[in-house]
């Protein structure tokens, strides 16, 4: 028997391999572990860690409350010290740059722009030299967040920017910046923005686009071309049968119309003998009398 859950958010979580996921991982089902999900026996089974992926360190830890009753210990578990708090969470946000996909990179490479974590604000000022940038589809859900400071909001809110940071806002270069901080931890990269990343994709997409409709319309016309060009063909190849067809009509006039001049010159070769003896025999006849 368990009673109310309220861990259904969390069920489909993705592995991460950044220790701060980790810890933001075990803190949200630390709190709700505490807040009703133990068993009646107060103890967390299991069967509790088929919700989390296998290379997370909050199973570790569902591991070591499987036989434990005692909430205290739960709470006194070291990888669950998460100071919730705006420093926490301006910590986090600069060290994002840091440390990415599970690799880390030299700063000096990564980081173009450099803060104190005291220095990091949601609403930064006319004089800081950094601006948040929202990547498109996030600017209703974060513009009010990011309207006020980092101790106005609660620990939801703190969770929801370390997670956030980096893959729906990041920091981008204030124009006309004052120079960067002294003594300083590194806040921004110095290479392409993932918006700026998504503006060149865009574009770069509108181009290959254009170019695809170009390639549809000179394939439209070469289809229209190569199709008049065999109707044309057709046409022609009717016209050729029809000519040949009357063609062989002449012959056929033609070869009965020797036929008949040949017969005619046959008779003519047997009529001119005989009328001209009848001619000879008449003059003979006409010397007698």
């Amino acid at each position: 028997m368990y009673s109310k859950s309220a861990l259904g958010s969390y069920e489909n979580c993705q592995p991460v391999v950044q220790s701060c996921a980790d810890i933001r991982s075990l803190s949200k089902i630390t709190m709700e572990l505490m807040q009703g999900y133990c068993k009646e026996n107060g103890r967390v089974g299991v069967d509790d860690l088929v919700r989390w992926p296998a290379d997370s360190r909050a199973v570790d830890f569902l591991s070591v409350t499987a036989d434990t009753s005692d909430l205290a210990l739960l709470s006194n578990h070291p990888l669950l010290k998460l100071p919730w708090n705006p420093r926490f969470v301006a910590n986090v946000i600069r060290n994002f740059a840091a440390e990415s996909a599970g690799q880390k990179r030299n700063p000096s490479e990564r980081l173009g722009v450099s803060v104190q974590p005291s220095d990091v604000r949601l609403n930064p000022g006319k004089n800081d030299p950094y601006r948040w940038k929202f990547i498109p589809g996030e600017e209703e859900t974060l513009k009010p967040i990011f309207a006020k400071n980092l101790s106005d909001h609660s620990t939801g809110i703190y969770q929801l920017l370390c997670y956030g940071v980096g893959k729906r806002f990041e920091a981008v270069p204030a124009e006309n910046a004052t120079p960067p901080f002294q003594s300083a931890t590194t806040l921004l990269p110095t290479g392409t923005s993932f918006t700026d990343t998504i503006e060149n994709l865009s574009e770069e997409n509108g181009k290959l686009c254009k170019e695809v409709d170009d390639l549809k319309r000179r394939l439209e016309v070469e289809e229209n071309t190569r199709w008049k060009m065999e109707e044309e063909n057709r046409q022609m190849q009717v016209s050729q049968a029809e000519l040949q067809f009357q063609l062989q009509q002449l012959l056929g006039f033609v070869e009965n119309l020797r036929v008949n001049v040949s017969n005619y010159c046959r008779g003519m070769d047997q009529v001119v003998p005989l009328l001209e003896e009848l001619k000879r025999c008449g003059i003979e006849n006409i010397g007698h009398k």
